[in-house]
């Protein structure tokens, strides 16, 4: 496993600045685009369900989107890198969840 030192911090200013740029606009770009995703997301849950089990049913479906989620997933990455010593193999990992989540819209409930 990698470790930061003391001599990893750049060396010159110049790299200090693109090091700098690079972390203060990523994180915000992120946000950017989770927050332009998550909106349409939670609509699209909600209309998956009856008025009767609406709140019941996004509930669930946010817990265990959460739990598989956000609990398989980066154990996952952590073992495919570990396993194939290569970002390779998480790439591919995400590409084939894209296909899968991609089928599972195609053939999604449509709202009336």
């Amino acid at each position: 496993m990698a470790h930061a030192h003391v001599t990893d911090v750049p060396q010159s200013w110049e790299s200090y600045e693109r090091v700098s740029a690079a972390l203060g606009t990523e994180p915000v770009d992120g946000l950017i685009l989770h927050a332009a995703m998550y909106g349409p997301q939670a609509a699209y849950i909600a209309e998956q369900f009856p008025t009767r089990v609406r709140y019941a049913g996004c509930s669930l479906a946010y817990t265990l989107a959460g739990v598989f989620g956000g609990g398989i997933a980066p154990m996952m990455f952590a073992t495919l890198l570990r396993a194939y010593g290569t970002t390779s193999a998480i790439v591919s990992y995400t590409m084939v969840a894209l296909v899968i989540t991609g089928c599972v819209l195609i053939f999604a409930r449509r709202p009336a």
